[in-house]
């Protein structure tokens, strides 16, 4: 991604924080199909949260970028919500994603 682009994060709950995940989704059907778009993914809200699974079938794979940690009650995220995930990905035949020059399916 070449420009800025932005995503908006749900409200926070009163009570419980949530990780919510940043991902470039490629889907093969509908208006976006074969394109990688920017989407988040709503974990849910909970004592001990933990981040929502990602979705890899044969028609729709998410990787993940970041998270942000929503805090409960928070108005606003703040740069120390979030946390970078990033990693190159070949979406080439299958996704293969490639961290340092091992490669994990």
């Amino acid at each position: 991604i070449y420009t800025a682009e932005n995503v908006t994060i749900e409200a926070a709950d009163g009570t419980h924080p949530r990780i919510d995940r940043i991902v470039s989704r490629r889907t093969m059907t509908g208006t976006f199909a074969g394109r990688l778009v920017l989407a988040v993914v709503k974990g849910t809200a909970a004592a001990t949260p933990t981040a929502p699974a990602l979705t890899k079938d044969g028609t729709t794979w998410e990787v993940e970028i970041g998270r942000v940690t929503v805090t409960a009650g928070t108005s606003s995220i703040t740069s120390g919500m979030l946390t970078s995930r990033s990693r190159r990905v070949n979406w080439r035949s299958r996704p293969w994603i490639r961290t340092n020059s091992s490669m994990a399916r």
